[in-house]
């Protein structure tokens, strides 16, 4: 086949060949990006999957149970709140171990040995004289179809407040709180009420939101209406898992980097003196101001601010002012004056270019009335030479337009004719010329300008 039959190569495709080698797209480029995002999604979604498959209890209630049978409160939930400073506890009511649980009662958080309490109870916390939960087998509902008992959690769940001591509490995010109170339970039968009751455990959740918790009980034996009864001691240990502390220090470090960011727009528009826009700087120097308190609301459980309760306002200025000093309050200072300065420069630069533009509208000024009083000095000192009245002042043509001459021009003028007057008639003797001729070339010459 001739070289001349084939097709010749598109200008379109030479253009997009580089070497020989036709580049990606656009559209391919785009459509790449967006299937590695979908892929990176559905990967890390992958996380929620079967959660749960393995109850976070099951093992802990079967080492405990292992041992003895007994009474076991479970710590499902702890809500902490830094700011009150307090936390709740919501506790689970168990029976574990053999006479401990209730007939037909279903087998709770994975656990082989634990179910409803099949005794009565009454669960007291610390040196509380009457009891913050009751519990009472025979309300428990069964089914007539299974004769299996129905779990309802408002039976066998109650919560506790605990104030937390701050005395150990550290800088924010590296704070620490403690906790320790101990729980004792008393039972009932037909005969006799008030009977001791074993706790065997008091395991806690060991994660919450922002929180992650360490806890450790203990028996002890305490002295209530002159005798020694059983009690479990608890105490647990409240601090912030790793990756809440190095988002907020994260954060914490974001925000000094826009505060620095602030400070060195400053220093570079004075450097650059007028070759730089300072009302385009002071924009960005107003929105880090901005921008910066709402980057420290986003830090995970941030300290707040002063209450109005006498019992915790100490604690509310102690934290928030240890957790701010080195952070939020020099940053918005610094932030702030940096904004203040770059105001001044623009306020400067403002006023030299008003002062600027005003001198040289003076000398325009200047410059074009002495080219003014030039062409009418001239103008009038040859009508004083011909003997003639001048033209009005006001009306006299200058180059090729109609000119108004300003009030100082008209009274120049006039000076400058009573100066002539006395010298005109000397001016034409001894010159010798015709004034009718004259008078008429240097009007034409007028006309002709």
């Amino acid at each position: 086949m001739n070289d001349t039959n084939r097709a010749p190569v598109s200008t379109k495709m030479q253009s997009r060949t580089r070497h020989g080698v036709v580049p990606l797209g656009s559209g391919f480029v785009v459509a790449l990006a967006v299937s590695f995002s979908i892929l990176f999604i559905l990967s890390i979604s992958l996380a929620f999957v079967n959660q749960g498959a393995f109850p976070s209890f099951r093992d802990t209630l079967n080492e405990i149970t292992s041992n003895n049978p007994g009474i076991v409160l479970l710590g499902e939930n702890v809500d902490v709140d830094v700011d009150e400073p307090s936390v709740s506890i919501r506790w689970s009511t168990l029976g574990c171990g053999a006479g401990f649980i209730l007939p037909g009662s279903p087998l709770l958080h994975g656990s082989s040995a634990c179910g409803l309490p099949a005794i009565p109870l009454e669960i007291f916390i610390d040196e509380a004289k009457e009891p913050v939960y009751s519990y009472d087998p025979k309300i428990v509902p069964t089914d007539p179809k299974t004769n299996q008992r129905s779990i309802v959690h408002s039976l066998i769940q109650f919560d506790s407040d605990h104030i937390l001591d701050v005395h150990s509490a550290r800088l924010y995010p590296f704070d620490t709180y403690l906790i320790s109170f101990y729980m004792r339970a008393t039972s009932s039968n037909s005969s006799d009420k008030d009977i001791p009751t074993s706790i065997i455990g008091l395991p806690v959740l060991g994660l919450s939101p922002s929180f992650s918790i360490s806890s450790f009980d203990t028996e002890v034996s305490i002295l209530v209406d002159d005798s020694e009864q059983p009690a479990m001691h608890l105490q647990m240990s409240i601090v912030r898992p790793g990756d809440a502390r190095t988002y907020a220090m994260l954060i914490f470090g974001i925000n000094w980097i826009l505060s620095h960011f602030n400070f060195g727009i400053v220093i570079l528009t004075m450097i650059q003196n007028k070759r730089t826009d300072a009302l385009k700087q002071l924009a960005g120097v107003l929105a880090v101001l901005l921008v910066i308190p709402q980057l420290r609301d986003v830090m995970p459980d941030g300290p707040g601010g002063p209450y109005v309760s006498d019992q915790h306002v100490y604690f509310a200025y102690f934290f928030a002012f240890h957790a701010d000093t080195i952070g939020f309050f020099p940053q918005m200072t610094l932030a702030g004056l940096s904004a203040v300065m770059l105001m001044l420069i623009v306020a400067k630069r403002e006023l030299e270019r008003s002062g600027e533009n005003s001198g040289t509208n003076e000398e325009n000024a200047s410059r074009g009335f002495g080219e003014r009083f030039s062409a009418n000095f001239k103008v009038l000192e040859s009508y004083g030479r011909l003997g003639i009245a001048p033209l009005a002042p006001r009306q006299f043509r200058d180059g090729a337009h109609s000119r108004q001459l300003s009030t100082r021009d008209v009274m120049l003028a006039r000076v400058m004719r009573v100066l002539e007057a006395g010298s005109q008639a000397f001016s034409n003797n001894s010159l010798g010329t015709n004034p009718t001729r004259s008078k008429s070339r240097l009007e034409g010459k007028l006309h002709v300008a």
